[in-house]
C-alpha cells in the first residue's frame, strides 16, 4: 500500500511539472522529480526511478532521459534494438545540484517501438533461483513479431510462465509505437 501512495504523489508531482510547464525537455523533468523526492521522501529512505520521454512526430525524434531505471530498448522497424542505459541516479539519492540527467535524442520514425519495463519483469525467478535478467528480456524482444502493441502481454506471460510463483516485485512492461 505503502508503495502506490507514493507512486500516487509522485504521479501528482509530474501532472503539477507539466501544468507550469508543458515544453519541460526530459532531463528537466528527472531534474525536478529529483527535487521532489529528495525533499519528500529521501529523508525516510524511499527512492524513485524513473524514465522520461518526448516523441515529436514531425522530427521523428524521442528525447530519452533515465533516472536509475532499467535500460529501454529502442526497436527500429527493421529489428535494430538499441540499450538506453540509465544515465543518472536514482531519484532522491543526491543533492539537487549534483544531479545531472542527460537528455539523448534518437530517431524514431513510423514502425520504431519503445519498450520500458520495471525491474520485477527481469527479477523475476525461476524454482531452481535463476533470474530472467536484463538480457534475458532483451533476448525474448528479439524473437517476438510485430505488432509491438502485442508485446507487453506476451512479454509479461513470458514472465510469469518463467516465475511459476506469486510475483516479489511489481511487474510493468510497456511499449511506445509509431504506426
Amino acid at each position: 500500500f505503502g508503495a502506490a501512495l507514493r507512486a500516487n504523489r509522485v504521479s501528482g508531482e509530474i501532472q503539477r511539472l507539466f501544468a507550469e510547464n508543458p515544453s519541460a525537455a526530459p532531463h528537466q523533468v528527472l531534474s525536478s522529480l529529483n527535487r521532489y523526492v529528495r525533499l519528500t521522501m529521501a529523508r525516510d529512505a524511499v527512492f524513485a526511478t524513473a524514465v522520461c520521454l518526448r516523441i515529436d512526430t514531425r522530427a521523428n525524434t524521442l528525447e530519452y532521459a533515465n533516472g536509475g531505471h532499467p535500460p529501454s530498448f529502442l526497436r527500429s522497424a527493421d529489428a535494430r534494438i538499441t540499450r538506453l542505459e540509465p544515465d543518472t541516479y536514482l531519484l532522491g539519492v543526491v543533492d539537487c545540484d549534483d544531479y545531472c540527467p542527460v537528455c539523448q535524442t534518437f530517431p524514431f520514425h513510423p514502425g520504431d517501438a519503445l519498450l520500458a519495463y520495471t525491474d520485477g519483469a527481469t527479477e523475476a525467478r525461476d524454482l531452481a533461483g535463476e533470474m530472467i535478467t536484463i538480457d534475458g528480456l532483451l533476448q525474448r524482444l528479439t524473437e517476438l513479431p510485430a505488432p509491438p502493441h502485442r508485446w507487453p502481454q506476451a512479454l509479461l506471460h513470458q514472465v510469469t510462465t518463467h516465475r511459476r510463483a506469486p510475483a516479489m516485485d511489481d511487474t510493468l512492461l510497456a511499449a511506445i509505437y509509431r504506426v
